[in-house]
């Protein structure tokens, strides 16, 4: 069996320094990352970026808050839509999407995968409903209408160990890590370029 692996950057931020270390003056380009895990039995999207609509008026979607601190580099077609088609992938064709977390720049593209199953923890889904935009929540991004599998810790997508889905909260109070590969002994969330690409064999 052949599980392959896709890291797309979708645009980049620029933010205080401050929100990585603490004590830091300045501000730090930041990109922001998807994966598609192509298995078998369904196309898998690890995070999907921010909302199309940020790349004309940021401070409509998000507010004026969260556009003070994060400054948008997103262009047409870097939205996770346009990096999977890049890739000759149909974004209809996506299964399910796994959200890290549920703060804006990762849920913002999930609408452009209309046919996915949302899943993400329960005390992360919880905070989003609360938070806010001065917790980095945007009700449009997240609240979607597509069907949505809560989790109450680690979830084996596809039963075979090849994805395997776990909270490791910390950056939020539901904040999710995936692993995949053989026994799904490989990576999560960093940055990669926009076409970059891996198979894992088992």
């Amino acid at each position: 069996m052949t599980v392959s692996l896709y890291a797309m950057t979708c645009g980049h931020l620029t933010i205080p320094t401050s929100f990585l270390l603490a004590g830091r003056d300045g501000t730090t380009r930041v990109p922001v990352t998807s994966y598609l895990v192509d298995h078998p039995r369904g196309r898998v999207v690890f995070d999907t970026g921010c909302h199309v609509a940020t790349q004309t008026d940021p401070t409509a979607h998000v507010g004026e808050v969260l556009a003070r601190f994060h400054a948008f580099d997103y262009g047409a077609g870097e939205d996770v839509g346009a990096r999977l088609q890049a890739f000759d992938i149909d974004p209809a064709s996506v299964t399910h999407v796994v959200n890290s977390h549920l703060h804006f720049d990762h849920c913002g593209g999930n609408a452009l995968l209309p046919n996915a199953t949302v899943i993400v923890q329960r005390r992360e889904w919880e905070a989003a409903q609360e938070g806010g935009e001065r917790r980095g929540y945007v009700a449009a991004d997240f609240d979607t209408g597509q069907p949505t599998l809560l989790l109450d810790g680690d979830h084996d997508l596809f039963g075979d160990g090849t994805v395997v889905v776990f909270p490791t909260i910390g950056h939020t109070l539901g904040i999710n890590r995936f692993e995949c590969g053989p026994k799904a002994a490989s990576t999560s969330c960093v940055a990669m370029p926009a076409t970059s690409r891996r198979r894992c064999e088992r």
